[in-house]
């Protein structure tokens, strides 16, 4: 158990007004105590008490390793709540809001009317939205790996190539540069670069097509994060429009980026550029998220986060335009909030490319 890690997570506790705490997202368990449970359909539960007991309640398939806690086990065969039930006080516990309901229903049912139970993501999310300076290393050595991968990727493009072959050389270069095959990898070529969330295909590059290359992979288990859009031949003019109004944009969020900033007002440097070329319809998602252990972690960079930028948040800037049917781009960077401004994790450029 990182004793330092779950000191900072009971004060925030105590800010939420909570008396226990319910934790099963994997990645949580794992700032926490440094393992991270795979259970599948099966229950993994990290239980905390204000005054900073911990357990962990287990199916006893998994082998646990020692957490520094008690750890309680079960059979299939048996109620996996039976020893959680008995632990959870009075008074209000928090309830992790990954955690499944056919867990979550029968708890509530069996627990006394004297419990209060309530949403209880924000403690570790909070806490993790701020990172270490051991983490920040990982994430820069992460990004700086990706930019490689982007860079070798990008020169490997050519007219006739495939949507999947693209996706195969991704893999390549990653293990190439020390990293896992990609946490995830969108490439999309012309009309398909105009869906943000392009599963990939067979598609075949042509002239005239956006090619959206949006890629991650963790080093040491902690994430990066980029998109980069080039162009198979010499764009047209109101491609070359797109491009560089959301560069404008990508580097006007980019520039607002510095502790005490709400987000939303960096979501809005973004979104006012694109909507004032009169492309607002066209940008569908929020300007970014915050990433570390896992690629999207809490909070949003959007129009509606009130969470205010601190040193040691890393989060993407990744504005886009898609028009449905022809093309679409986007540009992203990760951007660390530093004691006095930001820095891009990203060096790879984003100035407009052919291939």
């Amino acid at each position: 158990m990182n004793r330092k890690r779950l000191d900072t997570v009971l004060a925030a506790m105590t800010r939420h007004c909570l008396d226990s705490l319910i934790v099963t997202d994997p990645s949580h368990i794992a700032y926490l105590t440094g393992y991270r449970p795979d259970p599948g359909e099966r229950l993994a539960v990290l239980f905390l008490k204000k005054d900073g007991q911990a357990s962990f309640f287990t199916n006893e398939l998994f082998p646990t390793p020692d957490l520094g806690c008690p750890v309680y086990t079960h059979k299939d065969t048996e109620n996996p709540l039976k020893d959680i039930i008995p632990a959870v006080p009075e008074g209000t516990v928090g309830i992790d809001g990954s955690w499944q309901g056919r867990f979550i229903l029968p708890l509530l049912d069996a627990l006394p009317g004297t419990t209060r139970p309530v949403l209880g993501s924000l403690p570790l999310q909070e806490v993790r939205m701020i990172k270490s300076e051991d983490e920040l290393a990982l994430m820069r050595e992460a990004s700086r790996r990706n930019d490689l991968v982007i860079e070798g990727t990008i020169r490997s493009l050519h007219e006739g190539i495939r949507e999947d072959e693209v996706t195969e050389i991704l893999k390549r270069l990653y293990t190439d540069h020390g990293l896992p095959v990609p946490a995830f990898a969108i490439v999309s070529f012309g009309a398909h670069a105009a869906d943000p969330h392009h599963a990939g295909g067979t598609a075949v590059l042509k002239k005239g097509d956006s090619v959206v290359i949006d890629i991650g992979s963790p080093w040491k288990g902690y994430h990066s994060d980029m998109t980069r859009t080039v162009f198979c031949g010499e764009p047209t003019d109101e491609q070359k429009k797109v491009y560089e109004t959301v560069l404008e944009a990508h580097l006007s969020a980019m520039d607002t980026v510095a502790p005490g900033i709400p987000l939303k007002e960096i979501d809005r440097a973004a979104r006012s550029v694109i909507e004032n070329a009169g492309y607002g319809p066209y940008f569908t998602h929020r300007t970014g998220h915050n990433i570390g252990m896992d690629v999207h972690e809490y909070p949003d960079v959007s129009a509606v986060s009130d969470v205010v930028a601190q040193p040691g948040m890393v989060f993407s800037i990744e504005p886009g335009i898609y028009l449905p049917g022809r093309f679409g781009v986007r540009i992203e960077n990760l951007v660390e909030v530093t004691e006095d401004g930001h820095r891009s994790l990203n060096s790879y450029t984003r100035e407009l490319q052919t291939v």
